[in-house]
């Protein structure tokens, strides 16, 4: 029996080697031949511009909104790869922080509303990953907002085990027959031609607070806002 766990063990890593070898692959060949792609619309679209009418600068526009998110889901399938298997070195994470942080890399439009409530720790562990969390949390708050005046909302809860965040927002909301679907790989609730979105961000997300042995679920009932909402053990332990 020993020796069936000692071989199927190792078929095992050898498994989740050459699928590292293979996500890596595939993301270095497919991204140089896209960046081409989306260079080479870029030149006929300055250079032969009074050629287009109306419908063939839009087609060409169409075009490079593809490729980018062709590049974006290839960028998005390394990430998610990565998860579990490669670790930064943990550090001190002032969780405040690092929101106010992301605000200013989202750059949301005045119209967003983002505020902070209550008390935010700080927390040891990969800052890329943490920052990743909210990046994405807080950006899919913003772009599916449909309000005029737009409001998100952070809090968190400490408990004696675990830090509990919450990210709300007063959008659309999210129905409950899809809250579990939004977790898997390229899942998306409006089509990508009305929001660009590579459906990888909660995937990754849920990989990564995972990851920490940590929590994700989302509540929602469909019509006024959604709250998405994770837990980081206060001692993160990477699997």
């Amino acid at each position: 029996l020993e020796e069936r766990v000692n071989q199927r063990t190792q078929a095992l890593n050898t498994a989740n080697e050459e699928l590292k070898n293979f996500a890596y692959v595939v993301s270095h060949d497919l991204k140089a031949p896209l960046r081409a792609i989306n260079q080479l619309a870029g030149w006929i679209s300055e250079d032969y511009a009074k050629y287009f009418d109306a419908e063939g600068q839009e087609q060409m526009q169409l075009l490079r909104s593809r490729a980018r998110r062709m590049h974006d889901m290839i960028e998005g399938i390394l990430q998610y790869s990565r998860v579990g298997r490669l670790h930064e070195q943990d550090e001190l994470i002032d969780i405040a922080q690092l929101i106010a942080d992301v605000i200013q890399f989202l750059a949301p439009q005045p119209t967003i509303s983002i505020s902070l409530v209550g008390q935010f720790p700080v927390i040891t562990g990969e800052k890329l990953r943490v920052f990743q969390v909210f990046q994405n949390l807080i950006d899919n708050a913003i772009k599916y907002n449909d309000k005029t005046l737009g409001e998100i909302t952070l809090s968190c809860l400490n408990n004696a085990t675990e830090w509990i965040f919450c990210v709300a927002d007063n959008g659309p909301g999210i129905a409950p027959q899809y809250q579990q679907k939004i977790f898997q790989l390229f899942q998306t609730l409006k089509t990508k031609d009305q929001a660009e979105s590579t459906g990888i961000g909660l995937s990754l997300i849920e990989k990564i607070v995972h990851s920490w042995q940590g929590k994700i679920w989302l509540e929602s009932d469909g019509i006024h806002g959604c709250k998405f909402i994770f837990s980081i053990p206060k001692t993160i332990k990477n699997e």
